[in-house]
């Protein structure tokens, strides 16, 4: 599905996008809630300057995608591809991060934890290869 598509379908009110190809999508700046991305490949994504609400990235490949100060909130992310995925000081706030491998990713959210609250990591393989299981229930 191209970048149009998406979007006329989402400004219709679709939600589910679950398991849709949208590698190389441009969601600068967009705001997205209540949204289904489980299972979808979003590989080299830009995702800059975004505000996602309610959104399930669930087993999406997110790997190369960009998140430069995007603000993730209620965001789950269990078991999601971030292999060379940028993180430039991202906001999370309740997101689930179980199971990621975060070893090849290219972070900075780890020296501004005051723009990070209520993250879920079990069993999280951060970028320096430490296992951490912060919150886990």
């Amino acid at each position: 599905m191209n970048g149009d598509e998406f979007f006329e379908r989402y400004e219709a009110g679709k939600r589910d996008f679950s398991g849709v190809d949208l590698s190389g999508i441009d969601l600068e700046g967009m705001v997205l809630e209540n949204l289904n991305l489980s299972g979808a490949n979003l590989r080299d994504a830009n995702i800059c300057e975004a505000s996602l609400d309610d959104v399930n990235l669930s087993g999406a490949n997110l790997s190369g995608a960009s998140f430069i100060e995007t603000i993730l909130q209620d965001v789950n992310l269990t078991g999601a591809i971030l292999t060379n995925t940028f993180f430039g000081e991202p906001c999370f706030l309740r997101v689930n991060l179980t199971g990621v491998d975060l070893s090849e990713a290219d972070i900075l959210w780890i020296e501004h934890e005051n723009r990070i609250k209520e993250v879920t990591l079990c069993n999280t393989v951060l970028p320096d290869g430490t296992i951490r299981n912060d919150h886990c229930t």
